[in-house]
């Protein structure tokens, strides 16, 4: 998905440079887009809600129990979670840029 949203960006700001599209073509594709990287986005924040939940309920049973196989399975979600929250930081700072983009479109056009 990375690597996706990095060639968009670069392919709509050639796009906006070029002058090859017309800015209601590229107004239209890029807002497909980013409803996209939104439902993208949105399915993030999901599961890492789901794994958050999971890893602070799995924290708080390995202290309850002192069960080792319950503190393994929270160090594993912990890193799930970690990596969960990085990637949807990504998707978010992402989305942002987006937005400027949407702005540079509308401000050719006007």
């Amino acid at each position: 998905m990375k690597k996706y949203i990095r060639n968009y960006e670069k392919w709509i700001n050639k796009a906006i440079r070029s002058g090859e599209y017309s800015y209601e073509d590229l107004l239209y594709i890029h807002q497909l887009h980013i409803d996209f990287f939104q439902h993208e986005r949105l399915i993030h924040l999901i599961v890492t809600l789901f794994t958050s939940i999971l890893m602070l309920t799995s924290l708080y049973l390995s202290i309850k129990t002192q069960e080792i196989l319950v503190f393994v399975i929270f160090g594993i979600l912990f890193f799930v979670t970690l990596f969960y929250f990085l990637h949807y930081f990504f998707l978010e700072n992402s989305l942002l840029r987006m937005y400027k983009i949407t702005d540079k479109i509308l401000n050719i056009k006007i």
